[in-house]
């Protein structure tokens, strides 16, 4: 199977029900948790007045405030969850839950890096660890022009810089098979998907037949996920992946939104594609 077969299969698989002429995918950036943002605001505006009061009675400043001995205020909220999208944590959110995939660009998926992503967001993460027991796992990273430029000749299957599309603007990413798990520092602008071997890849003539089979080799996986937060505290849970057929609201234009996708088709009539869910264990 060649490269330009797989790059079909993907054009011609990801919305079996919807005209490819229709299709507006919306490719939401990363946010900044506001509760973050506010309270940095909330630090530095009580920072400055307390200056400007002792300043002004004459007085002067703690000496820990320079010497580095000052202690950072942070957060004693450890938690995660499984987003759709980068530092996108729900208000009220139980630690541990699923809140939905988001598809990445058509440009993006093979049958390397399947098309349905998740991020780990939440507050005092320091390193993460994704496992699972059946097929692969995959994670992207933003990337620049110039590292695309530089590594892009060196691209293989499994380590690979992309230029890629979306609504006319390029971007890039770095996108790695690391095989069952990945564990490393905490980057809340990675984002996970699953890969399947390609000794499993279906054989199937059909592009769009090709792309469902090999899709069905990660329906049953167990995902664990496992967050050391700064504290050196430990948590850990555990998904299980079923494949199906995935609903995508459509927008007022009658255009599919793959924002995030939260369960499956349940309706005669609605729309939907090929795609998994992620149901948390425990």
């Amino acid at each position: 199977m060649t490269e330009e077969h797989l790059n079909q299969i993907l054009k011609q698989a990801l919305s079996p029900e919807i005209d490819d002429s229709e299709i507006q995918i919306r490719r939401k950036g990363i946010k900044m948790n506001r509760k973050r943002v506010l309270a940095w605001g909330l630090v530095a505006c009580t920072t400055l007045l307390f200056v400007a009061v002792v300043f002004i009675l004459g007085g002067s400043l703690p000496k820990d405030l320079f010497d580095g001995s000052y202690e950072e205020v942070v957060s004693k909220n450890n938690i995660f969850a499984v987003t759709a999208y980068a530092a996108e944590l729900p208000d009220d959110v139980s630690s541990g839950k699923f809140t939905g995939l988001c598809q990445s660009h058509s440009s993006q998926g093979d049958l390397v890096h399947l098309p349905f992503r998740f991020y780990i967001s939440g507050e005092n993460i320091e390193t993460v660890k994704v496992t699972t027991d059946k097929c692969n796992i995959y994670y992207a990273v933003p990337s620049t022009e110039e590292e695309v430029a530089s590594n892009q000749s060196n691209n293989t299957m499994n380590d690979g810089y992309f230029i890629l599309c979306d609504n006319g603007d390029d971007y890039y990413e770095h996108m790695v098979v690391p095989g069952q798990s990945f564990e490393g520092a905490y980057n809340e602008e990675m984002s996970f998907g699953m890969s399947v071997p390609q000794e499993l890849w279906s054989d199937k003539y059909d592009l769009r037949e090709c792309f469902y089979e090999t899709t069905y080799q990660v329906d049953g996986a167990i995902l664990t996920i496992e967050v050391t937060y700064t504290d050196g505290s430990v948590e850990t849970h555990h998904y299980k992946i079923t494949v199906g057929r995935v609903y995508v609201p459509l927008d007022e234009n009658g255009c599919p939104v793959f924002d995030s996708i939260t369960r499956f088709v349940d309706q005669e009539g609605e729309s939907g594609t090929i795609g998994y869910l992620l149901t948390q264990v425990d």
